[in-house]
């Protein structure tokens, strides 16, 4: 049987709500009271965030009582969350640090099969690549600072561009009286097959729009 190299690793973790947080300790996670203790005890180590908005990962890494107050020079961020590309190479210049967004949603997640698009130097990629091994598939290394934030924008509109037409294609065939599961299974079979259409078009026949994401981003 292979062991994972992060199978015996320990993890710190930080959250700004209660509740992840007492879920990760429950898993055997340790807990950091704050960011500078939980740089402290990361050390030369590697830091992951994963966090909405640029102005906040500016503030948890760089503001008052944030990471940098207790960052060891030699630690690495990955950064999987949205921050911009032009944020991101200011940021690099200041700390080791790869941008690697993701894609693959909640399922993919879980599934530990999410593609990962990342940017940094090549040494700071190898440090990382453990990491995105544990929980993705597809990872790609794009080259410099911001090169994952421009593809993963690249991904979002085609994304979101293919959830519009999957959308309007299954409504078509609805206001025309011809069943929405029935047609979305003969297109699965044809040139319009795609991932949306099999995951997305799926919830859209079962009228299932509980929210996976903000359309914000």
């Amino acid at each position: 049987m292979m062991i994972h190299p992060l199978a015996s690793a320990e993890v710190h973790v930080w959250n700004r709500s209660d509740a992840p947080a007492e879920a990760a300790v429950a898993l055997g996670m340790k807990r950091a009271a704050s960011l500078p203790e939980l740089a402290r005890e990361i050390g030369p180590g590697v830091i992951c965030i994963n966090l909405t908005m640029t102005d906040v990962v500016e503030k948890v890494v760089f503001g008052e009582g944030g990471l940098i107050e207790g960052l060891h020079k030699d630690a690495l961020i990955v950064d999987f969350g949205a921050t911009s590309g032009p944020e991101i190479k200011r940021f690099a210049e200041r700390v080791n640090w790869v941008a690697a967004p993701v894609s693959g949603g909640q399922v993919g997640a879980e599934a530990a099969t999410l593609t990962i698009m990342a940017g940094g130097s090549e040494a700071n990629y190898q440090r990382a690549l453990p990491i995105f091994l544990a929980c993705g598939k597809n990872i790609t290394h794009l080259g410099p600072s911001g090169a994952g934030p421009v593809t993963r924008l690249a991904n979002r509109l085609i994304v979101a561009q293919t959830i519009d037409a999957v959308a309007q294609g299954l409504r078509l065939a609805e206001l025309s009286g011809v069943d929405s599961a029935l047609v979305r299974e003969a297109l699965l079979g044809g040139f319009a097959e795609s991932r949306i259409l099999d995951l997305h078009g799926d919830r859209m026949v079962r009228r299932d729009f509980a929210p996976g994401g903000r359309a914000t981003l």
